[in-house]
């Protein structure tokens, strides 16, 4: 597993890093950015990160320094600035420096934003010009099981967990700097992570959110969601260590399947 996931990794820390523009946002913002925070208990970090990662990789020596030192919080605080830093690396799926998204995806976003996901191929209806997508709420919760009565189409469950709104989301953080947006996706993507555990060995057909190719385009995206939302405060050590170990499990589930 750890070889596949490496490959994966790899890719995470060749997409991620500072452009042109976060190095000016970095001399002009944070002045302690080489003071270290607050201490926190290991048990705001998912320790597993430190199992997935290699330690002895180039640039994350002090990552394997806090590790060894039983210090998990300041070992995924110093991953966090690892990714934040690099300026040697490109994306060729994405532009940092002059981002930009459609009025398409910028509707994706926002509905989101009310837990109206963006289905491919489905909506609820079309109001003044834009689409309208179906609301996954039910009692003030998210309900993943949702699907309007109208739809009998399978891949209609088979898409909502490809989560083709995040990346959208991301975008929209990325353009409009509004942390409204990666704390919907941190609230949604935790959600999710907590109702649908990653299952261990073969999925079968019925554990269709694991199944197919819904792992596979998460994965996918994720690898260029994660550079949009990286600078955010919001992108802490803590949701780092929660986000890579998932990451993980998504590799594992393609590999074993």
């Amino acid at each position: 597993m750890k070889n596949i996931f490496f490959i994966c990794i790899c890719a995470l820390f060749a997409f991620t890093g500072c452009t042109d523009d976060d190095d000016e946002l970095l001399a002009n913002g944070d002045t302690n950015i080489n003071l270290l925070p607050n201490p926190q208990p290991n048990g705001v970090i998912n320790e597993k990160l430190f199992e997935v990662i290699n330690l002895d990789y180039p640039g994350l020596e002090k990552v394997k320094e806090y590790y060894e030192a039983n210090e998990y919080y300041y070992a995924a605080h110093e991953l966090l600035k690892y990714y934040r830093n690099r300026s040697d690396i490109s994306n060729p799926n994405i532009n940092l420096i002059n981002p930009s998204i459609t009025t398409f995806d910028q509707n994706i976003a926002d509905q989101a934003l009310e837990h109206r996901f963006y289905v491919r191929n489905f909506k609820e209806k079309e109001e003044n010009g834009k689409e309208v997508y179906y609301l996954f709420d039910k009692d003030k919760k998210i309900d993943w099981t949702y699907i309007p009565a109208e739809i009998t189409d399978q891949e209609f469950k088979s898409q909502t967990h490809r989560h083709q709104w995040m990346l959208p989301q991301a975008k929209a953080y990325r353009v409009n700097q509004n942390e409204k947006y990666i704390q919907s996706w941190i609230e949604v993507y935790s959600d999710w992570l907590n109702t649908f555990p990653c299952p261990e060995g073969t999925v079968s057909k019925d554990a269709v959110q694991w199944y197919g190719l819904q792992p596979a385009e998460r994965v996918l995206d994720q690898i260029d969601i994660m550079p949009h939302f990286i600078q955010s405060t919001n992108f802490t050590p803590q949701w780092l260590s929660t986000f890579l170990v998932a990451f993980a499990n998504e590799v594992e589930c393609i590999r074993n399947n």
